[in-house]
């Protein structure tokens, strides 16, 4: 069965809320188990990432509402970044067993973002 049912940008919006919602559910129990794990910055580097990752979807959303598509791809590049950092932090964190990539992170995030 083949099908192409293209979905609005209304409806992409309204499944990225709900899974945003499920997310967000189990966000806080996630964060707890970093700092318990003694991975506290990495847990707020990635709690960051979640935020930064959030705001540049939306815009996503918002320059495919405007019909400018081009910003759009520009910001998908961005996004893309962000994620790609995050799983860096957070698999080279649970591999070395240690913060010391998340306090880096956090110590920096202001002066390079």
């Amino acid at each position: 069965m083949n099908n192409n049912k293209k979905l609005s940008i209304d409806q992409i919006v309204e499944i990225d809320d709900d899974v945003f919602n499920i997310i967000e559910k189990d966000a806080g129990k996630v964060f707890l188990s970093f700092k318990k794990n003694s991975l506290e910055k990495t847990g707020q580097a990635l709690s960051l990432f979640h935020v930064k990752i959030g705001f540049i979807k939306n815009g996503i959303y918002d320059q495919i509402e405007s019909n400018n598509l081009y910003s759009a791809n520009i910001l998908y590049r961005t996004l893309i970044e962000h994620y790609l950092k995050a799983q860096y932090i957070l698999f080279e964190s649970l591999k070395n067993r240690n913060d010391n990539l998340g306090k880096e992170y956090y110590q920096f995030a202001d002066a390079s973002e």
